[in-house]
């Protein structure tokens, strides 16, 4: 039986925010609730793997604000309502 984890649901909290922190100036509710939950996705994938190759990141910076914050970057080209790639159609 797996039990929860507050630091998991904590980060995975984190993780969310960090991720529509990047396109948050320009972007609808319902993208931006993707975009957050994108990135708790991506948190939880990865803390897993990070596990699994034993690195050693006590406080998950780099999960929370180096991987998420790579996919805030990304998002902003995808979800942005002026110029993104899913309103416009193209790169």
């Amino acid at each position: 039986m797996e039990y929860y984890s507050v630091q998991e649901l904590c980060g995975g909290v984190l993780a969310g925010l960090v991720s529509i922190s990047g396109a948050s100036a320009n972007v609808e509710l319902w993208a931006a609730a993707l975009i957050g939950f994108f990135g708790s996705c991506i948190y939880k994938g990865l803390r897993k793997v990070f596990e699994r190759m034993e690195i050693d990141d006590p406080l998950e910076n780099s999960l929370i604000h180096g991987i998420c914050g790579m996919w805030s970057i990304f998002a902003v080209g995808l979800f942005d309502a002026d110029s993104g790639m899913i309103y416009t159609g193209g790169v």
